[in-house]
């Protein structure tokens, strides 16, 4: 029996996983709410609706924990400080608070999770953006949520082993005049906290959504009808964005979740060629199936392809695809688990 969790800003799930890889107790709490992941991995043991599932009744053998950051330090005493909370997860800490031998506690990085839970997920949960030319080699993964994730997997002529990365924090590179200006406009924005540097993360993501909101706003691009009220966090003020963008209510919403897709086709590509994804370039991330009519329009294929003699060379071979199963990191934590 495996334990597996997805640690996002926003939430931290947790599930059971069967010798089959049946899923099962599933478990969603609010990351925020908590104190660290110690706490909540205690109340999911102790929830009474866990303990009365027929598979809960069973010991837990082995646990996999999938976190959005940098996982540092030696097998049994992993460490991994988690990019957009407060909190630091400890291997060791979870072991005892699991009781079990650190070695059969992993900690791993959220997208080096995805990248694995690729092959557990089923045929009808990926969407094709591009069918491309499959071949076995490697993948890459790009995942815009609470912040921007970007994975890839190499092929080692048996399986692909994920290789995980910190590169939504690569430095936000514009392609066109309108980008430049969002690139000044966003070194001047929150400098106490980034020091005037722009990651990718600042423009692909749910902050990074209602960033570009803001900019349009500044430069006044488009029809604004959209009210946001003045203290709604900016997750909330995106999900609004993204919404009446859809929906196509609000001119403004609509410019800015066009070049929200735009700008996303244009890191798939890096993500793409940085891989060499013969295999496949995969949209994660809990925005892209909201979003998935405008993903299939011209215009995120348009940024993907658009990169000089790569275009020819790679990215027209590439198969797109987006992952539509939200459980898809923690199918990918309960293989690593199971595979030791």
């Amino acid at each position: 029996m495996i334990l597996a969790a997805d640690i996002g800003g926003t939430n931290t799930r947790l599930a059971l996983f069967d010798d089959a890889g049946t899923l099962t107790g599933l478990r969603e709490y609010r990351s925020q709410d908590h104190a660290d992941l110690t706490a909540i991995v205690r109340l999911y043991i102790a929830d009474p609706d866990t303990a009365a599932d027929p598979a809960a009744r069973r010991p837990v053998d082995r646990a996999c924990f999938a976190v959005a950051g940098p996982v540092q330090g030696d097998d049994g005493a992993l460490v991994s400080r988690i990019t957009n909370l407060k909190w630091t997860v400890e291997q060791r800490r979870l072991a005892d608070t699991l009781g079990l031998p650190p070695a059969e506690v992993k900690v791993i990085n959220d997208l080096a999770a995805n990248a694995s839970g690729i092959d557990a997920v089923g045929g009808s949960d990926l969407v094709t953006l591009q069918p491309g030319d499959e071949q076995p080699g490697g993948r890459g993964i790009v995942s815009a949520g609470t912040g921007l994730g970007v994975g890839g997997a190499i092929w080692d002529g048996r399986r692909h082993l994920p290789c995980p990365s910190e590169g939504g924090h690569y430095s936000f590179g514009p392609r066109n005049e309108l980008e430049c200006d969002l690139l000044h406009f966003l070194a001047g924005r929150e400098p106490d906290k980034f020091g005037g540097y722009v990651s990718w993360e600042r423009v692909l993501s749910g902050p990074g959504l209602w960033n570009l909101f803001a900019f349009h706003a500044a430069r006044n691009i488009g029809v604004q009808s959209l009210v946001v009220p003045p203290d709604t966090a900016a997750g909330q003020a995106a999900k609004l964005v993204s919404e009446a963008g859809m929906a196509g209510t609000c001119d403004r919403a609509v410019k800015t979740l066009d070049l929200f897709v735009s700008l996303y086709g244009a890191a798939a590509g890096n993500v793409a060629i940085q891989y060499t994804a013969i295999n496949g370039l995969f949209v994660g991330g809990g925005i892209a199936p909201k979003i998935l009519p405008k993903l299939r329009g011209e215009s995120f294929l348009a940024a993907f392809l658009d990169k000089g003699p790569m275009r020819d060379r790679l990215l027209k071979n590439v198969p797109v695809k987006v992952i539509t199963d939200e459980h898809c990191a923690l199918r990918g934590a309960a293989l690593v688990a199971r595979q030791g």
